[in-house]
């Protein structure tokens, strides 16, 4: 009996196992965003962001995905405009179907932190927003990727030593939060300690956790 059931694992296994480096195998390439990408690019926030939409609601899901995918759309004109503006919008893309598979966009704020006590300084400083990746390539780096060459990107933009490139997340958010400490981001803001119970419920947002993390001194090339 025993005999037979591992007969029996085996033989599953093996059915299974080329179809999982199928996917694995499957290759992404990451590049600045076109327009033709943006109803996959909303679609794909609509899904990571707006997890509390019912899958029945489809009208708000519709109505969800036409604005991310027309504040997507002004960002984008700005970018034309503003050719030296420091924002991307970038894809991580299936190369044989240009499917979607993963997006970030990145952009220029005051730091939320002073960087110098005496002058309340707080310069402009690289943001991460709108990380996503579609859960069928999740586990497979995308984020990672995604992650490293924000990094590189920034580094671009920032030449002073000890420059950082800073995110948020939701506190109550744990994946995110496991996926940036993995990352070895470092806490510099947590809203829930920092504010009190009434300045939080003015936020009418759900409390944050600020991350940074040093940029890399030496940068490679980022896009083809």
């Amino acid at each position: 009996m025993i005999a037979l059931t591992i007969l029996i694992w085996l033989f599953c296994w093996v059915l299974v196992l080329p179809n999982r480096k199928f996917v694995n195998a499957i290759q992404l390439k990451y590049r600045t965003a076109k327009a033709t990408d943006l109803p996959g690019i909303a679609k794909l926030l609509t899904k990571t962001f707006e997890g509390d939409i019912p899958q029945w609601n489809i009208l708000q899901t519709k109505l969800v995905e036409t604005k991310y995918e027309k504040q997507l759309e002004k960002r984008m004109k700005e970018l034309v405009q503003s050719p030296r503006f420091h924002h991307v919008l970038i894809v991580a893309s299936t190369i044989d179907t240009n499917q979607i598979a993963g997006f970030m966009e990145l952009g220029t704020m005051p730091a939320p932190i002073f960087t110098s006590t005496e002058n309340n300084i707080r310069p402009e400083r690289p943001y991460l927003a709108n990380l996503a990746v579609d859960k069928d390539f999740r586990r497979q780096k995308t984020g990672s990727k995604l992650v490293k060459l924000a990094m590189k990107i920034s580094a671009k933009w920032c030449f002073e030593e000890n420059a950082a490139m800073y995110l948020a997340v939701e506190k109550e958010n744990t994946a995110a939060v496991q996926f940036y400490d993995k990352l070895e981001f470092s806490r510099i803001i947590d809203e829930t300690e920092k504010l009190s119970k009434d300045a939080q419920r003015k936020l009418k947002r759900k409390p944050r956790l600020y991350f940074e993390k040093k940029l890399p001194l030496e940068v490679d090339p980022y896009l083809e």
